[in-house]
């Protein structure tokens, strides 16, 4: 990396940092937006937010036993990892899913209020 490159980039490294900290300084925004997304999303089902857990619990329970039985494993001892393995799993997979149109869906966001990029992915997680 030439000596130009990097004396381009610690400008924008140091750029990305203020913009994370003072993101991160607004947790009333984001708290606020994160709130109210998961109020849009779940508004017309009964049980809200729970579908999530009961879709997770419903997986974890039919892979485990299936896969307790294949593997010949004790049912009791593989669920506790499975659970953990799928819940880990499930939250990157959204967080990556829901990322790729973070910011062209709240673009109208950013239009009438001036936000940190890191505010909306804050919301996000």
């Amino acid at each position: 990396m030439s000596h130009s490159t990097r004396a381009t980039l610690r400008p924008l490294a140091i750029s990305a940092g203020k913009d994370l900290l003072n993101g991160l300084r607004r947790w009333d925004i984001f708290t606020r937006l994160g709130w109210l997304e998961v109020r849009r999303r779940y508004r017309r089902t009964v049980i809200g937010p729970l579908w999530g857990s009961i879709n997770l619990g419903v997986m974890v329970m039919a892979f485990g036993f299936v896969g307790g039985g294949l593997l010949n494993k004790n049912v009791y001892d593989y669920l506790p990892f499975l659970g953990a393995g799928m819940m880990v799993w499930m939250m990157i997979s959204a967080i990556l899913n829901e990322s790729c149109l973070l910011f062209v869906s709240n673009e109208n966001l950013f239009r009438q209020i001036q936000l940190n990029y890191s505010t909306l992915a804050y919301t996000l997680v």
